[in-house]
């Protein structure tokens, strides 16, 4: 079996600031606070801390001009010391106290993932005095000093066996005024570069948050983040990333947040990815019982993802009337621990989690990576977060998992290709366009959503020829499964919405309007089949609430209907039910695999999943579950539990 853990195991760990200061601990140092707090982390099963040298404590740069230009730089009016860290412009006592913190969390054997070049945090620019107005990305100067400070940490800190891990800095794309895509590849890769020179047997983490798959996303690109550093990170708050705020903290769209931004991000970067930052921000989100299921079931989502594991921000609370404490409400009460160090609900349920991890075959630990049934193609000038997020969640609804692929990346092999939410004229290039025909040819399956884009051979693919259309003011509304989805028209970026008017030339209608108008239909081509839905179902269920939640408009019906024949093909076959319940399958060997099934819903449930005719044998790992006569597994889950079989076939 091939594990996909760098780190030999699924990460339980935490952000980690002083309980008494908070980001000020370096200036307001007392070890004696470090020490009882890694003492009740560790007691409260914690293995691992992320910690944070502020770059304006530990590099206190002070220009000394002589008429306009600067004559000197000191640490305030005092000269630099000539030794190693003055000779980096480095606070000697600052550096110290990096040091004995390493060595308290070893004490309490607590491994340490190290930040270098932390100037974002928490709302907050914490930036040496000589570069307050200065290009933090691009200044040579900057640059200088930056690196001067990143091989003086490395250096000094690559000697204790417990820091596992160097990080280029909290969250930098965030604060950083960014000119240009190759600005932001230049300064990680120079940051990352200058980490390598001096330690090449740690990984490397990114530490951003929210970044591109393509034109439409920003400036910092997943794909340039995993060329220069070693693991990818997410920081998957619901508050600060589109769409995953619209439902209820337990709602299973703001559940499998964490889990799809991870999966994109890894297919994607093909990297690993750990989810660095994991909370709610506080108390006007969720109190401490949603709170906790909420995370007690993006836990297991991570850990079947194949994430490498999870940090909850922040350990402890933190209110002071110290910025950015004093300036930001959400900044104070983020910790698992409150500041007189009693543990919440959440620090339990991490602490139950890994023991429930800790008990299975050790072999099960980390698992293999997930079967990937239906390949995602996001393409040019999309919203990509906006349409992966929903196909996503509509897949793991249906019963099937997915594999992304970034526009400009070859056809990966498949059985079923989906193409969602495609829109304008430059969605898929000619040449994997005719390279994804020819293996519909030859007998895969094709899946495409859109209300307005321009498609190459339309009519002798889909079976349906355009007569004309117009733009769409009315909503659609589709009789399905015995209920009528309304879905309105909605303007896709700068893309109007279109009433299509067909000829129908070759396609079976699958759905159509109340007032007849074909909406999906599927038509043979060579081999394969293409399933065309003429609505942007993935963009539209991003902006709207509600629509993943069992009910009239519950948009994953018209997954099942399209995608049927992929899951058919999985080990455990989910029906037209269970929607809150996900199942991942991760192949051991030729004859082994690990299935995992999640209950992501608010109550507890009692279902069963159809078995594969291939399976011989099954034996139930963790939870309550057993293979009926009828050849069908029947389980009972609480709420925001998993179970796990392994299968023989």
């Amino acid at each position: 079996m091939t594990k996909h853990n760098c780190f030999g195991e699924f990460l339980i760990g935490c952000n980690y600031f002083a309980s008494n200061k908070g980001v000020h601990m370096w200036k307001y140092w007392d070890s004696d606070v470090i020490d009882k707090d890694f003492a009740a982390l560790r007691q409260y099963g914690i293995d691992y801390v992320r910690i944070f040298p502020i770059w304006s404590d530990f590099q206190p740069l002070t220009p000394h001009l002589r008429g306009e230009s600067i004559f000197e730089i000191r640490h305030g009016e005092e000269p630099f010391p000539d030794t190693p860290a003055g000779r980096a412009g480095v606070d000697g006592e600052m550096l110290s106290r990096l040091e004995r913190t390493i060595e308290l969390a070893a004490k309490h054997r607590l491994k340490v993932m190290l930040e270098l070049v932390t100037r974002w945090m928490s709302g907050r620019n914490f930036v040496p005095d000589m570069f307050w107005d200065k290009k933090f990305l691009s200044d040579p100067a900057v640059l200088k000093w930056q690196i001067r400070m990143i091989r003086l940490l490395v250096n000094t800190c690559k000697k204790y066996e417990n820091v596992v891990a160097w990080g280029l800095g909290n969250e930098n794309n965030c604060a950083a005024n960014c000119e240009s895509r190759d600005e932001a590849w230049l300064w990680t890769s120079i940051i990352s570069d200058a980490i390598r020179s001096c330690d090449q047997t740690r990984p490397i983490i990114s530490g951003m948050h929210g970044l591109a798959v393509n034109q439409t996303g920003g400036h910092w690109f997943i794909k340039d983040q995993a060329e220069n550093n070693d693991i990818l990170t997410i920081h998957p708050y619901p508050y600060y990333t589109p769409h995953c705020h619209r439902d209820r903290l337990t709602g299973i769209r703001t559940i499998l947040h964490a889990e799809a931004e991870s999966v994109l991000y890894s297919d994607i970067g093909k990297k690993p990815c750990l989810t660095q930052e994991l909370g709610v921000l506080g108390p006007m989100i969720g109190n401490d019982d949603q709170s906790t299921k909420y995370l007690e079931s993006v836990l297991w989502s991570l850990w079947t993802c194949g994430d490498l594991g999870a940090l909850w921000w922040m350990a402890f609370d933190c209110d002071t009337f110290d910025t950015p404490y004093d300036w930001q409400a959400t900044e104070r009460e983020l910790g698992f621990m409150d500041k007189n160090r009693n543990p919440k609900p959440m620090l339990l349920a991490m602490r139950d989690f890994k023991q429930s991890v800790n008990s299975l075959p050790a072999v099960y630990q980390c698992l293999p990576k997930r079967r990937a049934d239906v390949a995602c193609l996001l393409s040019f000038y999309q919203e990509s977060w906006t349409v992966a997020y929903s196909a996503y969640v509509m897949a793991k609804q249906t019963g099937f998992d997915i594999l992304f692929n970034a526009p400009e990346d070859p056809l990966p092999e498949a059985d079923f290709y989906m193409l969602p939410s495609i829109k304008g004229v430059n969605c898929i290039s000619r040449r994997k366009w005719e390279a994804l025909l020819s293996r519909v040819k030859e007998g895969a399956s094709l899946y495409i959503s859109t209300a307005n884009a321009f498609i190459s051979s339309f009519s002798s693919i889909t079976g349906l020829e355009v007569i004309e259309r117009e733009i769409r003011t009315n909503p659609f509304r589709i009789p399905c499964d015995g209920k009528v989805l309304i879905i309105p028209a909605i303007k896709d970026g700068t893309e109007e919405p279109y009433r299509y008017y067909f000829k129908n030339k070759s396609a079976e209608v699958i759905l159509s309007e109340e007032d007849g108008a074909p909406v999906l239909a599927r038509n043979r081509y060579g081999k394969g089949w293409v399933y065309t839905l003429m609505i942007s179902l993935e963009y539209f269920a991003s902006y709207t609430q509600g629509v993943f939640d069992d009910g009239v408009n519950d948009l994953s019906c018209l997954y099942k209907l399209v995608f049927r024949s992929a899951v058919e093909k999985r080990l455990l076959i989910k029906d037209m039910h269970l929607n809150n319940v996900a199942v991942s399958e991760h192949l051991v060997d030729e004859e082994t695999a690990v299935c995992v099934i999640i209950n992501h819903g608010h109550d507890n449930v009692q279902g069963s999943l159809r078995l594969s005719g291939r399976i011989k044998n099954l034996s139930v790992i963790r939870g309550n579950a057993a293979r009926t006569p009828d050849n069908r597994l029947q389980f009972s889950l609480r709420a925001n539990d998993a179970a796990i079989v392994e299968v023989k076939f």
